[in-house]
């Protein structure tokens, strides 16, 4: 399998058309992928529901609908009159703002009959997806408001489909959700050209969290925990050692212990479009042919540019063509440098030392440019080389006790993705679940 760095596509890559192929092994089948939910964790707590109510006092709910507010729907909906709905109101001012209510959002509501009108008993809020509101009656015979954590089960759900071209439309009939997709996408486009290596029958895979609410059956979804390519000559798998370390930078790893990250980002400003590439050709200002030393970069001016790796500052400053540029050592023989800036970031300078994806200056069009633009380079021993072409190393390997440690606690995601999903969760129930913590 070719499995070839490549430069970040664009999201419209993932709109092309797809279907799925369903696995013929596949036995919980979701829009032809096998989407299976592995044995869930301990619950977080167990204990009396708050939004319990006794027997003959069924609860009803209300939807949230865009320009509604919390005084109409008390009043129109629930019928209570104007002092009992500001009486509500009044309750939760001291736990959540009233006027923030978002359309989607339910309240599950009871009310009392006091012969004079409607009385509201209990109303629960779920303002996220871990936190609720409750307003309930005290003995005084009052309203109180008190906020209560959401009490759920953490589980995992495997997806596994056969994709046929584009991998976005095939991945939402799968059911997997589009945060679940991106970060799939972000972890393995810096190897995978989703665009050309992709193949009719290949396989795709994704373990993520899920988040069942003990009060009820809805749920919510997590982190990306896993993520696989496989095609007839190999596969591409990512894992997630424990909720992602050294600042989410190093949040993921190839089987065999490399970090995801690797020593230089491959593009070091966000949204941008490759305008120039490196090589010979007619220069868009001076008119002749010459060599092209580096990438061309439109982007907004104004738009942050990014270190695309430790190292120190050795240059910032006005530089003859360049305008304001920047040029960094890093550690590995290898220098960047940034060019036409219309401004620096504060605390840039010569001598500075810098973190990968620090923001060290702006999209500008100074010295000898057409507009708004990065000219980025990659020097190898002083020579430009072309960024698109380098074989780069990880940033982080794992290695001895770590690497033994990791291996053994993915095992049962490797399992999950290649279609053992509750074999692996018989075989490791600790694990499925376990906080895949790799201790520095």
């Amino acid at each position: 399998m070719q499995l070839r760095n490549r430069f970040l596509l664009t999201a419209a890559v993932l709109a092309a058309g797809a279907a799925v192929l369903p696995f013929p092994q596949a036995t919980h089948a979701s829009a032809g992928g096998d989407a299976s939910d592995v044995t869930p964790a301990p619950a977080a707590r167990a204990g009396a529901d708050p939004e319990a109510v006794p027997p003959g006092s069924p609860p009803g709910r209300l939807t949230v609908r865009a320009g509604d507010t919390l005084l109409g729907l008390l009043g129109n909906e629930l019928d209570l009159d104007a002092a009992e709905a500001m009486r509500v109101v009044q309750a939760l001012s001291g736990v959540m703002d009233a006027g923030a209510l978002r359309p989607g959002q339910t309240l599950v509501h009871v009310l009392d009959e006091d012969g004079g009108g409607p009385r509201l008993r209990r109303l629960s809020i779920r303002t996220d997806a871990d936190t609720r509101v409750l307003v309930s009656r005290t003995d005084g015979g009052g309203l109180e408001a008190r906020e209560r954590r959401v009490a759920h089960r953490r589980t995992t759900r495997t997806v596994r489909m056969r994709v046929d071209g584009g991998l976005y439309p095939a991945a939402m009939r799968a059911g997997i959700p589009e945060a679940v997709l991106i970060a799939a996408y972000r972890r393995l486009s810096g190897r995978i050209d989703f665009q050309r290596d992709l193949r009719r029958g290949d396989e795709f895979a994704v373990v993520y969290e899920r988040f069942v609410h003990e009060d009820s059956a809805a749920s919510h979804d997590g982190r990306l925990l896993a993520a696989r390519i496989g095609q007839a000559g190999g596969e591409l798998a990512v894992f997630r050692p424990g909720g992602g370390t050294d600042g989410g930078r190093d949040g993921f790893y190839t089987a065999d212990g490399a970090s995801v990250a690797t020593s230089l980002l491959r593009t070091p400003v966000k949204g941008a479009r490759l305008s120039s590439l490196f090589g010979r050709r007619d220069h868009p200002v001076l008119g002749y042919t010459r060599m092209h030393e580096g990438l061309d970069f439109a982007a907004p001016r104004g738009t942050a540019v990014r270190a695309a790796g430790d190292g120190r500052v050795v240059r910032a400053g006005p530089f003859s063509s360049y305008g304001n540029y920047v040029r960094i050592r890093h550690d590995n023989r290898l220098q960047t440098a940034y060019a036409h800036l219309s401004a620096f970031a504060d605390g840039i300078g010569d001598g500075d030392r810098v973190r990968q994806g620090e923001v060290i200056g702006y999209v500008g069009a100074t010295g000898t440019a057409t507009g708004p633009n990065l000219h980025y380079e990659v020097l190898r021993g002083g020579e430009p080389v072309d960024p698109r072409a380098l074989d780069l190393p990880p940033r982080r390997r794992l290695t001895g006790e770590r690497l033994r440690t990791f291996r053994e606690r993915i095992r049962p995601l490797r399992v999950a993705m290649h279609g053992g999903a509750r074999n692996a969760a018989a075989a490791h129930p600790a694990l499925m679940l376990a906080d895949y913590a790799v201790r520095r």
